[in-house]
């Protein structure tokens, strides 16, 4: 009998590095218990559609969901870091909501999101690091707050609809500018 719903139990701090990685996971329930999610711990499971991340998870880890079936994510505010590629190639991801505490979004976290539509990035995000949303096609609009001053190379790259809401004066239009990105 294969595993498709997961719960994890109370006493579980830690999702081990590459723990329920390649499984035929569907869903999972994470407890108000778990603070981290190792790197892969939960990649190339490309039936898990529905995670349930409660508050109280600070870290997710490199390529902790890449690869799954993912739609939607709701990350809590409880959350402080997002590693690199934590959700790369999530095809069947359409909206995400990054959390206030979250600082920088990583290296290449929501590459090859094809399906990405939506994307809350809120005050307080002062980096978006190179290939952040590279290869998300379907994005076509970006609110990005006057907190960013840095973006990196290939930021949003082959985003070929996307349009940016910014500040006349922000550090955002002018990356637009130089980087052949339509603004607003």
């Amino acid at each position: 009998m294969a595993l498709s719903s997961l719960m994890i139990p109370d006493s579980v701090k830690i999702i081990g590095d590459d723990a329920f990685s390649n499984t035929n996971i569907s869903s999972i329930i994470l407890k108000e218990s778990v603070e981290k999610i190792g790197s892969g711990a939960f990649s190339h499971c490309s039936k898990l559609e529905t995670v349930i991340l409660p508050e109280g998870i600070k870290t997710i880890e490199k390529e902790a969901f890449c690869c799954t079936g993912l739609t939607v994510i709701n990350i809590p505010d409880s959350v402080t870091k997002i590693e690199d590629r934590a959700f790369l190639s999530c095809e069947k991801l359409v909206s995400v909501k990054i959390p206030g505490n979250v600082k920088t979004i990583p290296y290449e976290a929501f590459r090859y999101c094809i399906s990405l539509c939506s994307v809350t990035i809120p005050d307080g995000v002062t980096i978006i690091e190179s290939g952040a949303f590279k290869g998300c096609r379907k994005l076509a609009s970006i609110r990005i707050p006057d907190s960013v001053r840095e973006i990196e190379y290939d930021a949003f790259a082959d985003c070929p609809e996307l349009t940016v809401i910014c500040s006349p004066d922000s550090f955002s239009r002018e990356y637009c500018q130089e980087n052949g990105i339509c603004f607003n």
